[in-house]
């Protein structure tokens, strides 16, 4: 998805194509950008330029000002999406609060950026219009592709909130029904029981730590958190299960 912008960035940076490999589209939050027929009609005119120098140069310019401009009008929608989901978020503290503030204001920032470079389009030449989607290209890799990755780590982290906070009401509720078996006289129901708590704990605690590297933008070191507190989350439940199995296997002996 990302590539294909800085596929049609090189396309209108460069005179000559003939590297592009596949056709140019974009699509992200139900928001469609497709660029083929203004791509193939580009490519067409650099391949059979006219004799007439004059109709040529201004063909191709109109063209990838309409390419810069769709690429601009994307990437305006696509941050304004995003930045629409972190609004709709509820957060449950302060610091979660602060580290949604601080990435909306990132998104700001590139919001800015990409109307700046839209309103001078029109004005620019090719060579203009070659340094624009250049000087894109590269903010995009640097700056802003970051961002949208932070961002998009932060909405994942606030739903799987969820997620861990059902787990911890369930432990709850297994350890308040679970008493009838006096855990502390029973080693298989106190080991089994104290195994989820251990685990939900590790689980939490990597969750925990994936919002901290959210908040100082470490997009690999919060996903790899983030699929770590998963995989936690996942042995967590399993634990309740093997408890309940045990459980259920002390009802059948006390029938």
């Amino acid at each position: 998805m990302k590539k294909n912008f800085f596929v049609i960035l090189s396309l209108i940076l460069f005179l000559s194509f003939y590297f592009i490999k596949s056709p140019v589209s974009y699509s992200q939050n139900d928001n469609q950008c497709v660029f083929d027929a203004k791509f193939k009609k580009l490519e067409n005119i650099l391949k059979n330029p006219d004799p007439d120098y004059l109709k040529q140069y201004n063909q191709e310019l109109n063209l990838r000002k309409e390419l810069l401009s769709d690429v601009l009008n994307c990437l305006i929608i696509n941050n304004s999406n995003l930045k629409d989901n972190l609004d709709k978020l509820d957060v449950n503290n302060s610091f979660s609060g602060d580290t949604k503030n601080k990435i909306i204001k990132k998104l700001d920032e590139a919001q800015e950026y990409y109307e700046f470079r839209k309103n001078r389009v029109n004005s620019l030449n090719i060579e203009g219009l070659k340094y624009t989607a250049y000087s894109l290209k590269i903010d995009r890799e640097s700056r802003f592709i970051p961002i949208e990755k932070i961002a998009e780590d932060f909405i994942l982290w606030n739903k799987n909130n969820e997620l861990f906070s059902f787990a911890q009401k369930r432990y709850g509720e297994i350890n308040k029904s679970i008493q009838i078996f006096k855990p502390e006289e029973n080693e298989n129901i106190k080991n089994a029981l104290d195994d989820a708590q251990k685990k939900l704990i590790d689980a939490l605690e990597k969750h925990n730590l994936a919002l901290n590297a959210i908040s100082d933008f470490n997009h690999n070191e919060a996903k790899d958190l983030i699929n770590q507190s998963l995989e936690g989350l996942l042995d967590v439940y399993k634990a309740f299960y093997d408890l309940s199995q045990k459980a259920i296997s002390l009802m059948k002996l006390n029938k």
